[in-house]
C-alpha cells in the first residue's frame, strides 16, 4: 500500500481545515466589534465603516490561508465571504457602497485565482 499524496491528505482533511479558516469570523476578540458584525449581518442596512474593515481584515487572512493550506482549502470560505458581501452591497449606504465593493471584487478575484 502506497503512502497517501500531500493532494489526498488535503482532500480528507479539508472539512476540518475549512472549519479553522472561518475560525476569524467566529474569533472576535472585541465584544463590541462582534455584536457590530452580528447586527450587520442581521440587517444589512447596519453597515458601517468598522465592519467594513473588518470584512478587509479577514479577506486578507483568506489570502494568507490560501497562500499557506493551498486553494481548495481556503476557497469554500472565501465563497461564503463573498456571499455575505454581496449581501451588504444590497443594503449599503451610498457613501459606504464603493468601499464594500471593492472588498466584494477583491473576494471575486481571490476565488477566481482559486479555482484556476
Amino acid at each position: 500500500m502506497l503512502a497517501p499524496t500531500r493532494r489526498e491528505l488535503l482532500l480528507k482533511i479539508s472539512p476540518a481545515l475549512t472549519v479553522a479558516a472561518a475560525a476569524p469570523l467566529l474569533d472576535i476578540a472585541d465584544a463590541d466589534e462582534r455584536d457590530r458584525v452580528a447586527a450587520v449581518l442581521d440587517d444589512p442596512s447596519r453597515l458601517d465603516l468598522a465592519t467594513i474593515t473588518h470584512a478587509e481584515r479577514v479577506l486578507q487572512h483568506y489570502r494568507r490561508q490560501g497562500d499557506v493550506l493551498g486553494p481548495q482549502i481556503a476557497l469554500q470560505t472565501a465563497l461564503a465571504q463573498r456571499h455575505v458581501i454581496a449581501d451588504l452591497v444590497a443594503g449599503a449606504p451610498e457613501d459606504l457602497r464603493p468601499r464594500v465593493l471593492t472588498v466584494y471584487a477583491e473576494l471575486s478575484q481571490m476565488v477566481g485565482w482559486q479555482l484556476y
